[in-house]
């Protein structure tokens, strides 16, 4: 025996409960009334046998795929340029019309749900209707009819999420993929394909007739994602898609030239509706593909690195989980308004094995930064307000960046952390053009971002001592006034330029400086890549600059040049190989060659990086200084991290009684 009829099980259960009017159902239903003239009112007897013949009048021009019946319901689903419905009546109200959009539509499972709230599933030869999440009707199928010749088969493909299971390579030989739910596509009606990548997310499109298939990825996050990751074959071989097939609810898609075969099944767990799969990859986009032609240190990659750690295993899960929700904040401010930003606090502490004065030091940098894009955010010439603040300071009697020279060490063994107070290192504009590929800043910039680049750059998560990070034999002035354009030339070769106050100070304003003394840092580097996306990575480049005469710092003009070549293998390895010549008095070292590399960890984003250094100070009369470098960066949640470091320095320039001394350090980030 079948249920109740839908308006009397509703008034049942309302009535039950008492929660509340026995009515609202029924006046829900009301809402959507239409008259089907396909069914005059039967007796009783003919109830059992109402099939829908015809779509009804609101869907003229339709054509009805398949029906079913209940004892109380005729249903069937009606289709239209890639668009299916669920429409209906109870047989014995017979006025009462059901209309939902399909959402699901597979073998085994539709569901169909209308704007308000209503939805009905098909399942298991089961009929369920359910109003705002409440069982209110279910009742066995009794009759299905199915025609094969008008289903679409891209009916079959959208509005659900297809999870990567099986792989058949060229040679048929058998993949498994471990964690089906990494590697997600989901086809949308107006042609457009979701999908997931493992730890990247990309959008793209697609076009299909009859079983044909091409898919085209548009746009990706450029995350780095573990070392057994199959993200970028995954991105790959969907764009060689040339047929598809379902059977037995799989998903085949067939490779061009017989290179393959992937196999995906239907997710089981589509808690995520589309809009906010959408969002999800327009805020990661925001975070992600806020990096120009900058270098590590910059805002934009800094905001770019600090998001991909997000995506990182890290040994505290728990601790991540506390801070999502302010991280969520974040990716709904950047959709809402364009506004990328971080908070950071570094911590340094160092410690010399041997000193005639101060044997250590530690200090603090308290950051604010961001990138609000202001013009064009939907555009591939977006427009930036760049900005970061800073508050340096020291704990005890000196600062971290100073007490190299506290030992007779001629350099910097804590870059960075020195003791201005407050300043304003970053404040210009950016100005983006071909998605990033030309670009240009202008007003308070940090020439250290776009001097000299390579991936390890950066003092507060890479390498501490100078030696391995801008070349010491390049006079690269502090933050201020002036600007830098970039651009790529194909799509290997660069080219950056610019200029900036040679008397730059981040706590003043610096047009007194840059105007009326009128002393400037130029540079210009060309540089080859393997491709955009991977420019400081894979880099191998020329620099050439020159400094002004500085007439109170009474420091005559300098020119230099410099080469540096690193390469990322695999993701894991980055070899690198820097060196300079400078003439004149502006820089530390006369000539300096560093060697060295980067191991990095992709699944937890640790790092290890080791580097070794010869300099020749410019000051006549100085013994050349030789200094060492390891360091181990461990992520102890996906924003802190703490860095071990370890440097040596044999024959220090300024101390003629010590042959070695050690500095030892730890240093700490904290990021929000």
């Amino acid at each position: 025996m079948g249920q109740q009829p839908l308006k009397s099980q509703a008034q049942e259960l309302n009535k039950n409960k008492k929660t509340s009017k026995p009515e609202k159902f029924t006046n829900l239903i009301k809402d959507k009334l239409a008259i089907n003239n396909d069914f005059p009112p039967r007796s009783n007897a003919q109830i059992l046998a109402q099939i829908i013949k015809r779509c009804p009048r609101e869907f003229t021009g339709w054509e009805i795929i398949k029906t079913f019946e209940t004892e109380s319901y005729s249903l069937a689903l009606c289709q239209q340029d890639n668009k299916t419905y669920l429409v209906g009546h109870e047989k014995q109200q017979h006025e009462a019309f059901i209309s939902a959009e399909v959402i699901t539509n597979n073998e085994s499972l539709i569901v169909a749900k209308d704007s308000q709230r209503l939805s009905i599933e098909i399942s298991d030869s089961q009929l369920k209707i359910s109003e705002n999440k409440k069982l209110i009707a279910q009742e066995n199928l009794i009759n299905q009819n199915f025609n094969e010749t008008k289903i679409e088969p891209q009916s079959q493909l959208i509005n659900q999420t297809w999870q990567l299971q099986e792989i058949y390579d060229d040679k048929n030989e058998l993949i498994n993929i471990e964690n089906p739910t990494n590697y997600t596509i989901e086809f949308l009606s107006n042609q457009e394909i979701n999908i997931k990548a493992d730890c990247n997310r990309a959008k793209g499109n697609y076009t299909q007739s009859d079983n044909s298939l091409s898919i085209i990825v548009n746009s990706t996050t450029e995350a780095m994602c573990p070392p057994d990751s199959y993200s970028e074959d995954f991105l790959r071989d969907l764009q060689l898609a040339e047929s598809f097939s379902i059977q037995e609810n799989k998903l085949h898609i067939d490779l061009e030239d017989n290179r393959g075969k992937l196999i995906f099944i239907i997710s089981q767990e589509n808690n995520q509706s589309l809009e906010n799969q959408q969002n999800d990859f327009a805020s990661l986009s925001n975070y992600q593909s806020a990096s120009g032609l900058g270098g590590p240190s910059s805002v934009n990659n800094e905001l770019k690195e600090d998001t991909e750690q997000q995506q990182k295993r890290s040994l505290l899960p728990g601790v991540d989980a506390v801070f999502q929700p302010w991280f969520e904040f974040k990716e709904n401010l950047a959709e809402d308004i364009g506004l990328t930003f971080g908070i950071d606090y570094n911590f340094l502490y160092q410690k010399l094995s041997d000193s005639p004065g101060f044997d250590e030091a530690s200090g603090g940098i308290f950051r604010f930064f961001g990138n609000w894009k202001l013009l064009g955010r939907k555009t591939n010439a977006p427009g930036s307000l760049v900005f970061k603040v800073e508050n340096r300071h020291r704990f005890g009697k000196i600062a971290p960046q100073n007490l190299g020279f506290q030992t007779g060490y001629l350099g910097l063994t804590g870059t960075q952390f020195s003791d201005f107070g407050w300043g304003v290192t970053n404040l210009y504009w950016q100005q983006k053009f071909n998605n990033g590929k030309i670009s240009f800043v202008i007003g308070t910039v940090d020439p250290t971002d776009y001097v000299d680049i390579y991936g390890l750059t950066n003092p507060l998560t890479h390498f501490q001592n100078l030696a391995f990070l801008t070349d010491p034999s390049i006079a690269v002035p502090n933050q201020g006034l002036g600007m830098a354009v970039g651009a790529m030339l194909s799509d290997n070769l660069y080219l950056i330029t610019g200029f900036s106050d040679a008397n730059g100070d981040p706590t003043k304003a610096g047009f007194d400086t840059f105007f009326d003394d009128a002393e400037y840092f130029k540079h210009i580097e060309l540089g080859w890549t393997s491709s955009f996306e991977r420019r400081y990575f894979d880099n191998i480049h020329i620099t050439a600059w020159h400094v002004d005469d500085r007439e109170k710092a009474q420091v005559p003009d300098s020119w230099g040049i410099a080469f540096s070549a690193s390469w990322f293998i695999d993701d894991k390895w980055m070899p690198f190989l820097r060196m300079g010549y400078s003439d004149g008095e502006a820089a530390v070292n006369e000539r300096n060659i560093s060697i060295g590399f980067g191991r990095y960890f992709n699944r937890n984003g640790n790092l290890l990086g080791l580097g070794l250094s010869l300099g020749k100070p410019v000051t006549e009369g100085l013994d050349d200084q030789v200094t060492t470098e390891v360091f181990y960066r461990i992520q102890m949640t996906q924003n802190w991290a703490i860095t071990p470091d370890i440097q040596v320095i044999f024959d220090p320039a300024l101390n003629l009684e010590e042959d070695v001394i050690a500095v030892f350090g730890i240093r700490s980030r904290l990021n929000f």
